[in-house]
């Protein structure tokens, strides 16, 4: 994984009770002040006896991270913006804020319905849910719709060096709330992992923790013990998302330039060599097309599809953008600005 300028290390805390380890969490967190680590991602994931807390981070005298190779090196920092999602969620448009382009590059050709164009942040807000919201932090539902909910403080800090012990504690004790919430009944919190970046392995400014759950339980939870209100957003998110992902014909031509001929459509995702056979027979329903490159190790970095004409090119990265190929993979499809 080319690791080598990261300091890693884990620890390991045991059953029953999460929220009531946040000690432990300072524990690990006072490691990486002490390494001098600035760009940092701790992760926290269930193990057999409880739970294992690991951080990964490049050392203060690493001036920049190296070439990004795979998902779990870092970004290359926070978005801007010219105000903080978290502090002022509502000049937050969801379509604008959180999806590259917006509608000027995304969305259904007629525009967005005015209902979900005038979604922002603040609806995200788990107003109606006490036990989420202190005094000191704030939790919201995943403007993406994803199954995981974002844990905030309300004070704005761009990472856990800024909060004090009582900030801290009430965080992780949010968390530890969401988990109970969010992760179904029984003796064990069920939840997928737990992420806080900071630095370059961030995305957004103000500091935030991603507690990530499985898909089934997740929505289980939200179709038992969610209001009419909140399932009604939780499907406008849903609905968003799907019609964001659909790219704009006159953005793709204008990212092609004039030359409509022999274009290169990247798709992300991780693909295997009998997968070709199927993406040949995909894009091939909408014209000619000259090859699939899988690209990486035998596909893992995606692939590349070369088709003759520029307008068959566009309808198939249209109607196919997130198609899911073969095991169910996820495929994101856009034209390879730059690929030869």
């Amino acid at each position: 994984m080319g690791g080598a300028p990261y300091l890693t290390e884990t620890v390991d805390i045991p059953f029953p009770q999460f929220s009531a380890d946040g000690k432990r969490v300072n524990e690990l967190f006072a490691k990486v002040i002490a390494q001098k680590l600035e760009d940092y991602r701790i992760k926290i994931t269930p193990s057999q006896t409880g739970f294992t807390l690991g951080v990964k981070g490049l050392p203060a005298q690493v001036e920049s991270p190296p070439p990004r190779s795979d998902a779990n090196d870092p970004k290359r920092g926070p978005r801007s913006f010219a105000f903080c999602l978290s502090c002022e969620p509502e000049k937050a448009s969801i379509a604008e804020c959180n999806y590259e382009g917006g509608e000027e590059k995304r969305g259904p050709p007629g525009g967005l319905p005015a209902n979900l164009r005038r979604l922002t942040a603040s609806n995200c807000l788990l107003k109606h849910h006490p036990q989420l919201m202190t005094a000191f932090t704030d939790s919201w539902l995943d403007a993406q719709a994803r199954p995981l909910i974002i844990v905030t403080p309300k004070r704005h800090v761009g990472g856990m060096e800024e909060m004090n012990e009582t900030e801290i504690a009430d965080l992780w004790c949010v968390v530890g709330s969401v988990i109970k919430q969010f992760g179904g009944s029984g003796p064990e919190p069920r939840f997928k992992e737990i992420v806080l970046n900071a630095g370059k392995f961030r995305n957004i400014a103000h500091a935030h923790v991603k507690v990530w759950f499985e898909d089934e339980p997740f929505l289980d939870q939200v179709e038992r013990c969610w209001s009419t209100d909140e399932r009604t957003l939780f499907e406008q998110l849903h609905e968003l998302r799907r019609l964001m992902k659909l790219p704009r014909e006159d953005a793709l031509r204008k990212e092609m330039g004039g030359d409509l001929t022999n274009v290169r459509i990247f798709v992300k995702g991780t693909f295997r060599s009998h997968d070709r056979t199927e993406l040949l027979s995909k894009f091939s329903q909408f014209g000619a097309v000259s090859s699939v490159e899988l690209l990486g190790a035998d596909g893992t970095e995606g692939v590349v599809v070369s088709m003759q004409h520029g307008e068959d090119a566009i309808q198939a990265i249209i109607a196919l953008n997130l198609t899911r190929f073969g095991r169910n993979i996820m495929c994101k499809v856009k034209v390879a600005a730059g690929l030869k």
